[in-house]
């Protein structure tokens, strides 16, 4: 086996935080690390990303309140009072009603095109 055995994660001598690595490490990980034949180097890393990741996983964890109804109404009423909203809410209603007057225009303009082509190839 290679340089990173069971023992190569254990073995502080090896690695300067050694202990850090076993105890971070889960058991099904270390054991998948001893067959793809990393180097100590290759581990070291691993282990370093692994702290890196559930340190931050931790934090969001922690730093993640949670928002009660009634905050939430409060926030839900300030956006909806904002001048912008209005704004917003005006001009997807003209924008709306624009795309339907072009739809329907499109409609009676294919309409027309297909009643020209029937009249024509009738010969009337």
């Amino acid at each position: 086996m290679t340089s990173n055995s069971q023992g190569g994660f254990q073995n502080s001598g090896s690695h300067p935080d050694g202990a850090a690595i076993s105890s971070v490490l889960e058991k099904d990980f270390r054991l998948h690390l001893e067959e793809c034949s990393l180097t100590d180097e290759e581990v070291k890393i691993i282990a370093e990303l692994d702290i890196l990741l559930r340190k931050s996983y931790r934090d969001l964890e922690e730093g993640i309140e949670e928002i009660g109804e009634d905050r939430l109404n409060g926030i839900l009423e300030k956006l909806e009072a904002a001048p912008e909203i209005a704004v917003l809410q005006r001009t997807r209603r003209s924008i709306r009603l624009i795309l339907w007057i072009t739809l329907a225009l499109s409609g009676l303009l294919a309409a027309y095109a297909l009643l020209a082509l029937v009249l024509k190839a009738g010969g009337f």
